[in-house]
């Protein structure tokens, strides 16, 4: 009876999963993202159960969604090195990219030459914003106003950021606190 309840529970957890991994779907499914720190708790408190209970195979499966988690988490685990020393320099490329521009290859290619530190967008677009999961990896820190179009801004950085944004009136400013 106790190994059926485990076997359920896991199962059970595999749905919120898949739920938020179609968060780009829907907004139904993007509402779920939000709990991946408890799907992640639970499945490797799950996972101790299942060893000691010896159901191996559900054990197993546990450990796929602590996989699927893994990016989520490994930004916030960066080496020291990472971190700008007190003291070093921190390279900012801002630039007003004119919210009708769509010349991306040319400002992809302006950000690859230049390797700045942070970046900093200014008149981003919604196909501005679609284009920051191919910057994700290298800056996985990402700020974007909730405006669009000649008042969005968006923030990238290598380094541990907090971001915080200002508005008056229509008008948008971004603070961010990199650590170092």
């Amino acid at each position: 009876m106790f190994k059926k309840l485990l076997i359920t529970a896991s199962l059970a957890l595999f749905i919120p999963q898949i739920f938020a991994l179609l968060a780009e779907v829907n907004w139904f499914f993007e509402l779920w993202v939000h709990y991946i720190a408890y799907y992640t708790i639970i499945a490797a408190l799950l996972i101790l159960i299942c060893i000691k209970s010896g159901l191996w195979k559900t054990a197993t499966a546990l450990t796929l969604i602590l996989a699927l988690n893994l990016p989520v988490f490994v930004p916030y685990y960066q080496t020291p090195n990472q971190i700008p020393a007190a003291g070093e320099e921190i390279k900012v490329f801002s630039a007003n990219f004119f919210y009708l521009n769509e010349d991306f290859e040319t400002i992809k290619t302006v950000i690859e030459d230049e390797d700045p530190d942070v970046i900093a967008i200014l008149e981003a677009n919604i196909r501005w914003i679609a284009k920051k999961d191919e910057y994700k990896e290298k800056y996985p820190y990402i700020y974007i106003t909730d405006d669009f179009g000649p008042f969005g801004i968006v923030v990238m950085s290598k380094f541990p950021a907090e971001f915080k944004q200002i508005k008056w009136g229509e008008q948008n400013a971004i603070e961010a606190l990199i650590e170092g």
